[in-house]
């Protein structure tokens, strides 16, 4: 078993031990699917709605990855959203930025960005979170 999957199982039984109508809701689910001596099929897993919606809040709560970096390899551009008007072309990274991408909240509600290292000494560090804008500099 990897770390990620016992992490995630234990974060999900330590869940749901606060919950036993939880618990009963989901061992009904998969009685119902299953029966009491089968085995699971892929099919049955993804069938089961409930336990999806309890993995997936598991997940949210507590991520099994809590954060990733990553390296644009090329400069990046948004066509329209810079500048005054909103219209002009966005800079938002140039080669060799390394970023620290945050997995926990889910989606953009909480999602956040670091810039840790954006090989210009002079830029300094960028941050970006929720729906804010990442103030990398002019485009050229």
């Amino acid at each position: 078993m990897q770390d990620t999957t016992a992490g995630t199982l234990g974060w999900t039984l330590f869940e749901l031990a606060k919950r036993p109508d939880c618990v009963q809701r989901l061992r009904d689910e998969i009685l119902d699917t299953v029966g009491p001596h089968a085995a699971p099929t892929y099919a049955d897993l993804k069938g089961m709605k409930y336990l999806q919606h309890v993995m997936d809040e598991t997940l949210r709560l507590y991520p099994a990855v809590p954060f990733n970096i990553r390296v644009s390899l090329k400069d990046t551009f948004l066509p329209v959203g810079g500048g005054e008007s909103k219209l002009e072309v966005w800079y938002v990274y140039r080669a060799g930025y390394q970023m620290l991408t945050t997995t926990a909240g889910g989606g953009s509600s909480g999602n956040s960005m670091c810039v840790l290292n954006d090989g210009d000494a002079a830029a300094g560090r960028h941050f970006w979170a929720g729906r804010e804008r990442v103030q990398a500099g002019a485009v050229g």
